[in-house]
């Protein structure tokens, strides 16, 4: 398995142009990724279906409450049973068994606290025709309407003007600000 993944600061306003670029070539849907106590997944068939797109309610992207996959419509959603220790099951919906997705986890405005914005990752760990040209098409619209910061990560333009506000950009908004992006003015 190989793969690739691209960091970027987004808010809503810069993501939907992104989406519906991506929307507009493929023809996609959005699955909920994570560990859940029902076997049924939550699929969006469009971003706009997508009620908290540009919040997050945790301050590290790690655990965005909009962790997804993007898969083709067509495709089946395969979930995982995962028996626990102390007894029960809880159900996985990840790329491990849905091998034609890529990931894409969605940071923006933090809800609990004021003015920290939480970095947004896409990324496909299966080399496979549909994950590498729908992560190709994903990552060249961000490159050609963000610009690029650090080492890895991009800006979207609304995002930008937030950082130049004096909003934190942030992986973790509980790390110290000496982790935090810097504006380049």
């Amino acid at each position: 398995m190989a793969g690739k993944q691209l960091m970027f600061y987004a808010t809503k306003e810069d993501l939907i142009p992104i989406l519906s670029h991506i929307e507009s070539i493929f023809d996609i849907k959005y699955v909920l990724t994570g560990l859940f106590e029902y076997n049924i997944p939550t699929i969006y068939e469009s971003y706009e279906e997508i009620l908290d797109l540009g919040y997050i309610d945790n301050p590290y992207y790690g655990s965005s409450q909009n962790s997804l996959m993007i898969m083709e419509k067509s495709n089946e959603v395969i979930v995982r049973d995962i028996p626990q220790r102390k007894g029960g099951i809880l159900y996985a919906v990840d790329p491990m068994k849905n091998l034609q997705s890529i990931e894409l986890r969605l940071g923006g405005i933090y809800t609990k606290k004021e003015n920290i914005l939480v970095v947004s990752r896409t990324a496909y760990v299966n080399e496979n025709s549909f994950s590498e040209s729908t992560y190709k098409e994903l990552i060249k619209k961000i490159k050609k309407s963000f610009k690029k910061y650090d080492f890895m990560e991009w800006i979207g333009p609304n995002a930008e003007q937030k950082l130049k506000e004096g909003w934190r950009l942030v992986e973790d908004a509980r790390r110290s600000t000496n982790y935090d992006l810097r504006y380049k003015g």
